[in-house]
């Protein structure tokens, strides 16, 4: 799965704001009103590096070509890595309110951590980050590769967070957990370079599995 079209995923499932009108009507009267027209700079998905300063490129709002305010919401922890929102809105002089969000993740470079690709194998995905876990393996973010969370727009309930432990060319991972229940990891791989892992992801109430790929995009 090329990178643009996890991107895409991610920002499909993300509130889009448009510029639109609407007739308002009171009795006899009636009048336009412009909603907020919000344009993101820079992009939708950031990878940030940990321990570096995040500098947001922000997002710009009119309302019939003239520029509003823009509220942010939401923060990023540039030190601890994660998957953390950014909202943006704006209201226009009618009280009717349009916004857009920013996904940015943050990540550790090294043989193991960083951001893979993640997919049911022949299906979709999206994106996983793996971290240190200072107890010993790797924290990952969804056992599941991404296929409910972003692959079918579930949200993060339905991703299955983890530990996995690697060992030689084998992976294995603690019993994760979803909106589904339990997940199991099995038959889990790693390849040489450390570049790509396999495994089987199996919702364990619904005795129902596929086969799971990681393919690393940070180094």
């Amino acid at each position: 799965m090329k990178i643009t079209k996890i991107i895409a995923a991610l920002a499909i499932s993300m509130v889009i704001a448009t510029s639109c009108t609407k007739e308002l009507e009171t009795e006899n009267l009636s009048r336009t009103t412009f909603f907020a027209d919000l344009t993101m700079a820079g992009a939708p998905v950031v990878f940030q590096p940990i321990g570096e300063a995040f500098n947001d490129p922000g997002v710009t709002a009119t309302e019939n070509g003239d520029e509003i305010p823009v509220v942010v919401s939401g923060s990023v922890d540039v030190n601890t890595p994660g998957f953390y929102n950014i909202s943006y809105s704006a209201v226009n002089s009618d009280g009717f309110a349009s916004s857009l969000s920013r996904t940015v993740i943050v990540y550790e470079n090294g043989d193991v951590v960083g951001i893979y690709d993640g997919t049911r194998v022949g299906v979709s995905g999206g994106l996983i980050l793996l971290s240190t876990n200072p107890g010993g393996g790797y924290f990952i973010s969804d056992l599941l590769g991404g296929y409910y969370e972003f692959g079918r727009s579930y949200g993060n309930d339905y991703a299955a967070p983890s530990t996995i432990q690697i060992s030689g060319n084998t992976v294995t991972a603690g019993v994760g957990n979803c909106a589904f229940g339990p997940v199991e990891l099995t038959n889990g791989e790693i390849s040489d370079d450390h570049q790509t892992m396999t495994w089987r992801a199996t919702l364990v109430d619904y005795a129902f599995g596929f086969d799971v790929e990681l393919t690393k995009i940070t180094n």
